[in-house]
């Protein structure tokens, strides 16, 4: 074990705990618009909607109109108008949902800005519109997705603007030895949640020891894309560097996005566990893999759910939490809560009952594992 011990000790260097940018405290979620309707951000216009289905259509208009005007409605915090012009085939998401979706990342990048360049391309599938949009703290894409009739049916946030832009801010550090070991694409589980992943394999006979990285909560990318910053990857690329092989992969609520919030009786086992259960099967499919000598390094809310991903992996060799959490969830959200009102931020984006509630639960019970 001392080969893990001393990865184990590098890794913890990778501060995954960033203080982040002020911003202005988001504004409480309504069921209907407000009675003077600001305008659109400049460059979305109004989008025409097809008499036929009551929704804007991307047949009607063109899809980057009808992108940039449901952009536009996010922007506005006109979330039920959002969910309101899904098309008619899909369930339609929850409001509430699209706006912690919305929050999310305007918490971490600032106000919205403007849509810089839309261009179309297909996603399984599908056509779809992304958008890069300017951010008052950076840039990131947004992809609308439209179903056969042209009408909006998911979307979805692409850390960093384009590709390009994205490798050319990426600096690997000094540990990572490119050829040391090689890249495999790979598919986990099954239809209709399938998740791409990156298999890094050291080069040699083998067989090597594996690692199968799980990301936490929330839309996160096989790399843990933040900025310029993709720990995953370092720790992936930096283990492969060492002789030891690592699986990493995009997490369900990053590749299907708003399709998750729709469906009902959602779970952490859909959000986390049933994918690294599936992770770790594919790994010991790959060669040259020591079967008997796999881990998994779990993230975040992955990290509180570790001991539930070994129950359901036999002959796992062994887990490490990062960032995990050991304590009731409830206790832990509060304790976020609190150090987001430290900064001047609002602890809930949805208002302040849902809180109330949270306090009063986590005061009703002793909790002895503080």
């Amino acid at each position: 074990m001392k080969w893990f011990a001393w990865h184990l000790a590098v890794w913890t260097l990778f501060a995954l705990i960033t203080d982040p940018p002020e911003h202005a405290d988001p504004s409480a979620i309504g069921d209907t618009l407000p009675p003077e309707t600001p305008p659109l951000p400049d460059g979305i216009d109004a989008a025409p909607v097809d008499a036929a289905t009551g929704h804007a259509s991307a047949f009607v208009t063109g899809r980057a109109v009808v992108a940039r005007h449901f952009i536009g409605l996010l922007e506005r915090g006109h979330f039920a108008a959002a969910a309101e012009s899904y098309s008619d085939e899909v369930p339609r998401p929850d409001p509430d949902a699209l706006a912690m979706t919305w929050r999310q990342w305007t918490y971490r990048l600032g106000r919205f800005v403007d849509v810089v360049d839309t261009h179309p391309f297909r996603l399984s599938g599908r056509e779809t519109e992304r958008s890069t949009c300017e951010f008052e703290d950076g840039r990131i894409d947004i992809v609308v997705v439209f179903d056969d009739g042209g009408c909006v049916c998911d979307f979805h946030f692409l850390p960093l603007a384009g590709q390009s832009l994205s490798e050319n801010l990426y600096d690997p550090p000094g540990y990572v030895r490119h050829a040391a070991f090689g890249e495999q694409e790979v598919e986990i589980g099954q239809p209709p949640w399938t998740l791409p992943g990156t298999v890094n394999r050291p080069l040699g006979d083998g067989p090597f020891p594996g690692v199968v990285l799980v990301p936490g909560s929330g839309p996160q990318n096989r790399d843990g894309t933040t900025g310029s910053i993709r720990p995953f990857r370092e720790i992936g690329e930096g283990l492969a560097s060492g002789a030891i092989a690592t699986l990493r992969y995009d997490n369900r609520r990053y590749v299907y996005g708003t399709r998750i919030a729709a469906g009902p009786g959602y779970t952490a086992d859909n959000e986390v566990v049933d994918d690294a259960v599936e992770a770790v099967a594919r790994l010991r499919e790959s060669p040259k893999i020591d079967r008997e000598r796999i881990f998994v390094l779990a993230y975040g809310l992955a990290g509180g759910l570790l001991p539930r991903i070994a129950a359901r992996t036999p002959g796992l060799a062994g887990g490490i939490i990062l960032a995990g959490w050991t304590r009731p969830l409830e206790d832990v959200i509060l304790d976020q809560a609190g150090f987001l009102e430290s900064l001047g931020e609002s602890p809930d984006p949805l208002g302040g009952r849902r809180w109330d509630l949270l306090r009063g639960s986590s005061r009703r019970r002793p909790c002895s594992c503080r």
